[in-house]
């Protein structure tokens, strides 16, 4: 594969970033992962405005003498010949020992792969998720809103979520309310039929598939309520399912291995997976 490195393309192999940058020694960056389908990117715009918002949290200026990041994704697309990709852009603060802010020049790294979605029966199926001990950040201490490369958190619940057997960890905030998956956003249908998922005051990632969901929901007609719930309004649900850039919506089909629902995939994921997927061939969803 060919990356883009520092103002240039090269072979994975020579993808080289010096050991003082400052995303390599403490986390010091900022990052976006987003799908190319049939060779154009998907929800660019969105993508593009949570990287400037998350760069502006860390203090990390994204101009300088580098090409406009999407001409980077499509150039990547072309070198690799790939239509179907995944792509993740990362922004350091640069070069630099110590906690040192002024002066330096941030580091762009753009890689790409193949993107191998979950196979359909992955999807009918559903996944095991399980409610890790592992806290998310509270918002005081780490802004949620801010997708930076720090990702310990998710690391760590992922790790323990996979002992005990599941595909995904839920976490929980330091209050104990409902917050998000290591790699996800999460979603649930109450007993009453409405669609939920933690609000954004709880201390979570605005994930742009969840921005998406929550408006083709509506748009459905389905009622969609931003909530602050503890885990038993997850214990009780109908139907549970999560949202990612590369998951789209994927039903879990065991809670804490307890069956959610019929234990298969659920009504309400299929149809929004649908309409999601509805919006891939739209010009203004695409770039």
């Amino acid at each position: 594969m060919i990356f883009y490195v520092r103002g240039r393309f090269v072979p994975e192999r020579e993808s080289l970033v010096s050991v003082l940058d400052r995303g390599f020694l403490f986390g010091d960056s900022v990052y976006e992962t987003v799908r190319a389908h049939r060779g154009r990117v998907l929800f660019w715009r969105d993508h593009q405005a949570r990287l400037t918002h998350s760069a502006e949290g860390l203090g990390i200026p994204l101009h300088g003498a580098h090409p406009d990041p999407l001409e980077i994704l499509h150039e990547l697309l072309s070198r690799n010949g790939l239509e179907e990709a995944r792509m993740r852009i990362i922004v350091t603060r640069g070069v630099g020992a110590g906690y040192q802010f002024a002066g330096l020049e941030p580091t762009w790294v753009v890689t790409c792969e193949r993107f191998e979605p979950p196979s359909e029966e992955v999807y009918a199926n559903g996944v095991n998720v399980a409610i890790v001990g592992v806290a998310r950040h509270a918002v005081a201490s780490l802004n949620p809103e801010i997708k930076s490369s720090n990702l310990l958190n998710n690391i760590l619940a992922r790790r323990e979520a996979m002992a005990a057997g599941a595909d995904e960890g839920i976490l929980l905030n330091p209050e104990g309310l409902v917050a998000e998956g290591a790699h996800s956003n999460v979603f649930w249908v109450a007993r009453d039929g409405s669609l939920c998922t933690p609000a954004l005051s709880v201390g979570i990632l605005p994930g742009v598939t969840r921005m998406k969901m929550i408006a083709i929901a509506r748009a459905d007609g389905i009622v969609v309520r931003e909530v602050h719930e503890r885990r038993e309004a997850l214990e009780k649900a109908a139907e549970i399912f999560l949202t990612s850039t590369s998951w789209e919506a994927l039903s879990a089909a065991r809670l804490n291995g307890r069956p959610v629902g019929s234990g298969r995939r659920g009504e309400i994921a299929r149809r929004l997976r649908e309409r999601l997927r509805g919006l891939y061939g739209r010009e203004e969803e695409t770039a």
